[in-house]
Formats: structure tokens, sequence, C-alpha cells
């Protein structure tokens, strides 16, 4: 933190995750329900193909039980690959089963906020 502004900045470990599904959120919406489903499978079948590439680069260190080593990149971490890959996959993964959850549910309208004199008490 800032100590003159008091100020701290701090981002979600999964920001560019959800950055990433916006647009993909935005399209799915737009998308008729039966078109829907097959876009989010789609996605969803992507997605579980690329979190099983990306933990099959992960070996554990002959050295050290506990570190893995990426054989791309050669990183090494202490954490198992799935506690880094697979939190990704999940919020990708539950947030288009909500979109496919709240395919049977009517559409909300948008609701107007109330004016001040349609707040205050009539006399």
């Amino acid at each position: 933190s800032n100590l003159s502004t008091r100020r701290s900045a701090w981002k979600h470990p999964l920001e560019a995750v959800l950055v990433d599904l916006i647009p993909l959120c935005r399209e799915c919406l737009a998308l008729p329900m039966a078109q829907r489903g097959s876009r989010v499978k789609s996605l969803q079948a992507k997605w579980k193909t690329e979190s099983e590439e990306q933990l099959g680069k992960w070996e554990q260190d002959p050295n050290e039980e506990e570190t893995y080593i990426h054989s791309e990149t050669g990183v090494a971490i202490r954490a198992s690959p799935a506690e880094v890959v697979m939190p990704a996959f999940h919020m990708r993964m539950e947030t288009m089963q909500r979109l496919l959850a709240k395919a049977d549910e009517a559409p909300v309208e948008r609701r107007r906020s109330k004016t001040a004199s349609e707040m205050s008490p009539s006399a």
C-alpha cells in the first residue's frame, strides 16, 4: 500500500479470466437459447482440453517430492499444478454453466429507479 495516499492496489488472482469471460458471456446471452447451449458446450470442451494439456506439461521434480517443473518453460513451483491450472478452469466452467441454468428462466426486466418525489410519502 502507498503510505502517503493510504491506498492499496490489489487484483483478484483470476481477474484476467473474469475479463476474458465478459465478451463470451455477452455473446452467449445474445444467442437464442438453442444456440447458446451448443456454444457453451463448445467452449467447455475447448477449456477442458486446454486444462488437460496444461496439467500434462508439469512433471514432478525427481529430487524434490513437492516441487513440479513445467516441461516447456522450466518454471518450478511448490504447489500442485492442479492448484495453479484448475481455479481458472473451474471459474470458466461454472460461469458458462450458470448461463445455461439461466436459459430456463424468463428474462429479467430492468427496473426504473424511483425518483425522489416517488419515494417521498404523499400527504
